[in-house]
């Protein structure tokens, strides 16, 4: 057995593959993970190594722009209560499908999941300026038939967003993906080009090249 084959294998006995959810984030890196691979006992989050104890799991919902501290347990009228703070409906959004525009990261979140003043949880566990937080909707569609007229849609035609859609092109772009050489590039505060959907990670893709499973008839 040549020295070369004998190190790979003592290498990947030593190492744990164990990629976690995208709900889960790390405290403290210990480095970048190799060959999407970390040592034993500790665990994949990203990109990064991460010891088991160190990996803590993200809050369902995070705030971006807190509108202020909750009093007496209540928000005032078109505001929820997220965590110790009151947010407007349109800014509570899941921190774990959230990204983070590149150039708007300020590292790794608190301990306790926390960031600084003006930034806001975002997958992975990162800090983003407010302005950097692309927040991916609950609901997208593919192929829009038209605007919504009377809050209301045709039959067999659901509301999403703005505009009605037949119910099998509807889906979440939190788990869709995209044809490689459909890619288009990064959404822009969320939205896409004309003949483009979104899809995980906030890539925008052409129409054609989005996949996604539905349990709509």
């Amino acid at each position: 057995m040549s020295r070369t084959v004998l190190l790979t294998i003592v290498f990947f006995a030593a190492v744990a593959v164990d990629v976690t959810a995208s709900s889960s984030a790390c405290k403290s890196p210990t480095g970048p993970a190799i060959l999407d691979a970390c040592p034993a006992g500790q665990v994949h989050i990203m990109n990064y190594c991460c010891l088991e104890e160190d990996v803590y799991e993200l809050p369902a919902k995070s705030c971006k722009h807190a509108v202020g501290p909750v009093v007496s347990g209540t928000c005032s009228a078109g505001q929820v209560v997220v965590g110790n703070v009151c947010c407007k409906v349109k800014y509570v959004y899941d921190p774990s499908t959230a990204t983070c525009q590149e150039d708007k990261d300020v590292g790794f979140a608190l301990a306790d999941g926390s960031c600084p003043r003006g930034t806001s949880l975002t997958k992975g566990g990162f800090c983003c300026e407010n302005e950097g937080v692309q927040i991916l909707p609950t609901s997208v569609c593919k192929s829009a038939v038209g605007p919504v007229v009377g809050k209301s849609c045709p039959h067999r035609q659901v509301v999403v967003g703005d505009v009605c859609c037949k119910a099998k092109d509807v889906y979440d772009p939190s788990t869709a993906t995209c044809q490689k050489d459909k890619d288009v590039g990064l959404a822009i505060k969320g939205s896409c080009p004309e003949g483009t959907s979104l899809t995980k990670g906030s890539v925008c893709c052409w129409n054609e090249g989005v996949q996604f499973s539905t349990t709509n008839a």
